[in-house]
């Protein structure tokens, strides 16, 4: 069971990731928190080993990197990931180490991967060890022909954030595995856009 709990100034938004952490299997949400001091005070003295805090950035009197940094301090093994609306925190946001950015509002694909490169980072598994005798089944479907669409193999078609997202991984489909540097994708991308933007974007 991975133990998360949630800071975010704004209850709309707490209560919305709130909802979809109680919907994912393996999941214990053990706290919300609309103010950082509690959420540091509640990680310092619960016994119970917390393992994942999802934080928003912009919060009043204590910002979200700095609860990261303050967090780490006392839990080095604590897992990060940062909430925003704001794309321009997020090389801060790896400069402590954060599993992942969140971009809001906050859809359950999106906490589902988190929760994948937790488990990834972590060498948990959750209880979904594949069979090593079997080759795992394709989770997904590309159409290339027309449109270019992902669907899962229900036959849902996957929503992206935005177009760039679904250019990015057409593009990088289109190169099927072989390796493109940073560089030649923010010149294909964003050609002649502003390089620092273009490097947060990506």
């Amino acid at each position: 069971m991975i133990r998360v709990i949630a800071v975010d100034d704004e209850q709309p938004a707490l209560r919305r990731v709130g909802k979809l952490l109680e919907q994912l299997e393996h999941v214990h949400l053990a706290g919300l928190f609309d103010r950082p001091i509690a959420c540091l005070e509640y990680v310092l003295t619960e016994r119970e080993p917390i393992d994942l805090v999802l934080l928003d950035v912009d919060m009043p009197k204590m910002h979200g990197l700095e609860l990261a940094r303050r967090l780490r301090e006392c839990r080095p093994e604590l897992q990060i990931a940062f909430l925003t609306a704001y794309e321009e925190f997020a090389k801060e946001a790896f400069e402590v180490e954060a599993l992942d950015y969140l971009l809001k509002p906050v859809m359950q694909d999106d906490l589902n991967r988190t929760l994948g490169r937790f488990l990834k980072r972590t060498g948990r598994n959750a209880g979904h060890a594949p069979d090593q005798g079997q080759p795992p089944e394709p989770g997904i479907v590309v159409h290339r022909f027309g449109p270019f669409t992902v669907q899962m193999r229900g036959g849902a078609e996957i929503r992206f954030r935005n177009s760039k997202a679904k250019e990015l991984l057409a593009y990088l489909y289109h190169h099927q595995g072989k390796p493109v540097s940073k560089a030649q994708i923010m010149d294909e991308l964003w050609y002649g856009r502003d390089a620092q933007r273009t490097q947060v974007n990506l």
